[in-house]
């Protein structure tokens, strides 16, 4: 950390916190364009010895909330000892897209995660559901999609558009606080019923 400052002070590097506070979890990025105290030769010489490459350095702000839930929601599975499998997202190209899949000991069925960071119009939402929809018709495979969203007035929007697609008892919801402090325990709504993982959850009711 001292020569990582060090060579902030000489004008080399720069660095960022995101709001995190605390020294150890700043992102550090090397000048790569000239600066009054920081020639490009000399630059291009530490990223040598370094052996990086150029990146742009700068993270969304809304990426990096959303990726440290999703990373929040692992850790609050994993500690439960009832994770049997985590993948990351899923593939842009195939055109599914998913934040997680995991699988726990108590549930049979695979989990598909979205975690929900700000209030998205109705139409995003419906567009992300029916890529749920048309996955099961296509692998007619049995899955639950378990939505995270940061309040309760969400919840009861998702609920409601559920309720309007006539979406079976696999669309779950829950508020990442919650879900995040008590994985297992946290409250998990469907449009038929509230729940908690460390119950069997209701039987798999198709869509409609």
């Amino acid at each position: 950390m001292k020569n990582l400052k060090k060579l902030e002070r000489d004008g080399l590097l720069k660095s960022k916190s995101y709001g995190l506070g605390e020294d150890s979890a700043k992102l550090w990025q090397i000048y790569t364009s000239k600066t009054a105290t920081s020639p490009k030769r000399i630059q291009d010489k530490v990223l040598k010895e370094l052996g990086f490459e150029v990146t742009n350095w700068e993270v969304h702000s809304a990426l990096h909330k959303h990726d440290k839930v999703v990373a929040d929601c692992f850790v609050s599975l994993a500690i439960t000892n009832e994770l049997l499998s985590w993948e990351g997202e899923g593939n842009q190209k195939s055109g599914f897209r998913y934040d997680a899949k995991f699988e726990i000991s108590s549930v049979q069925e695979p989990f598909f995660l979205e975690v929900e960071i700000s209030d998205k119009g109705d139409k995003r939402l419906l567009e992300k559901i029916e890529n749920y929809v048309a996955y099961y018709h296509k692998t007619k495979e049995p899955f639950n999609v378990l939505f995270t969203v940061p309040h309760e007035a969400f919840l009861e929007r998702l609920i409601n558009l559920f309720a309007e697609r006539k979406l079976g008892s696999q669309y779950m919801v829950a508020v990442q606080q919650e879900f995040v402090a008590d994985a297992l325990n946290a409250p998990i709504t469907t449009r038929f019923d509230t729940f908690n993982l460390s119950n069997n959850i209701p039987n798999s009711i198709p869509t409609e």
